[in-house]
Formats: structure tokens, sequence, C-alpha cells
């Protein structure tokens, strides 16, 4: 590319700044000019530059608790973590173990000042997420669903470190 710019320096001094993205960071700091050499970064880096589902990679490690789960970044069909039931008073669903004691910390917590939170959407398997992602298909345009819904792999449930909370 020749000469670095003052943007690909800014890029590399971020503790992320990767030197063989480069070219995808000053293509988005082109399209996005008021935003900042960390904003690019950050939306390089998570593929947010690319079309959904374009370019997906399979994750090697999917276990692990930094395991980026996206429209371009999923697991391997056949992951299955390790599940523990978040119990009774803390709504439906299973998580991770250290999820599962987070969330329900963090539910005691809210308790204990009078909100009471609970799971109404926590780890889905591939079938699981494949159902829900072709009710939507059914509904809808496959570009409309892909908005708002994740193709099986792709969905943060499928880790077992994400659910969906509601509060009473």
């Amino acid at each position: 590319r020749g000469e670095l710019t003052e943007g690909d320096l800014a890029c590399l001094a971020l503790p992320n700044g990767r030197a063989d993205l480069l070219e995808r960071y000053a293509a988005w700091r082109a399209l996005h000019p008021e935003a900042s050499p960390a904003d690019a970064v950050l939306q390089v880096n998570m593929d947010q530059d690319r079309p959904f589902y374009s370019q997906v990679q399979i994750l090697e490690e999917p276990g692990s608790l930094t395991a980026l789960v996206n429209k371009h970044c999923a697991l391997p069909d056949d992951y299955v973590p390790e599940l523990e039931a978040l119990g009774q008073g803390y709504g439906s669903g299973s998580l991770r173990p250290e999820a599962a004691q987070a969330f329900r910390a963090m539910a005691d917590t809210a308790r204990a000042e009078g909100i009471r939170l609970y799971s109404v959407s926590a780890y889905r398997s591939f079938q699981q997420q494949k159902s829900t992602y072709n009710n939507y298909l059914r509904q809808c345009r496959q570009a409309t669903a892909d908005t708002f819904s994740a193709r099986p792999g792709s969905s943060e449930h499928q880790t077992g470190l994400a659910l969906d909370i509601n509060a009473a």
C-alpha cells in the first residue's frame, strides 16, 4: 500500500489494531469520516464492514468465554456447551455454569432492590435456533430475518452465555 497514513498509525497504536486489516480500516474510515480510529478498529475487527454471512468463519475455540459469535463468526454445528439449569425463581432455561451463577447473583441483587429479573430465553441448541430462524423465514424474506434473528450456528444463545431477560 505504500507509506502508512496518520489514520493507519492511529489504528495500529490501538491494542487490537492489526496490520493485516489496515486496508479495511481505511475503507471503513473513508465511509465514516466522523468516526474515531477506535471505532474503525472495533467495527472491522467484528467484521461489521462486511455483509451478513458473506465470509463466515467457524470458531476454533467455541468453548472460550470470549468467543465472538455473530453473523460473521459461527459455532460448529455440533457444539454443545456444559449447561446448568437456572433453577426455580429465575425463569426458564439453562446456561453455562459461569453464566448461570452470574445471572442468579444479578437477579438476587435486583430482587433485594424490589426488582424481579427472570430469563425468558437462554441456551438454544442448533436445532432450536434452526426452528426459530425458519419460523421467521415463513413470515418474511431472508434479508429481513437476518436483521433481527441469527441463522443456526450464529446465535449467541448457542454459546450458553446469553439470555433474554424480563423484569417484573
